[in-house]
């Protein structure tokens, strides 16, 4: 099977533009990056149990995998994950970009993800 048969999920990811308040505060305002909308990838989630001090805390973390190539920095986000059933998750702001090589080249990319505000 071919990696991108896993890509099971669409996604969006958007791009943010700076703009200033009436008050002087900058403002960001996001929208999708024309040629990320829908794109086919993966979102992987991972929910592990870490004791602290107020006893087990469900601790989940995300990863979302996409072809390589695309144009997608840490600046960007994602504005949504669409399921396999149809739900969907996000926005999340993306931690980092890590790609990933198979035996020649890079296939794929990894971004570690966190809940968005």
């Amino acid at each position: 099977m071919a990696l991108k048969d896993y890509f099971v999920h669409q996604c969006t990811i958007q791009e943010s533009t700076k703009s200033r308040g009436s008050s002087g505060e900058v403002i960001d305002s996001w929208s999708d990056k024309v040629d990320l909308v829908n794109v086919e990838c993966r979102l992987l989630t991972k929910e592990e149990r870490v004791a602290g001090p107020e006893g087990l805390v469900v601790m989940t973390t995300y990863t979302l995998l996409l072809t390589a190539g695309l144009s997608i920095t840490t600046a960007n986000r994602i504005r949504r994950v669409k399921l396999e059933d149809g739900s969907e998750l996000g926005p999340f702001r993306i931690s980092s970009v890590l790609p990933r090589t198979g035996r020649k080249a890079q296939n794929h990319m990894a971004l570690s993800l966190k809940v968005a505000d």
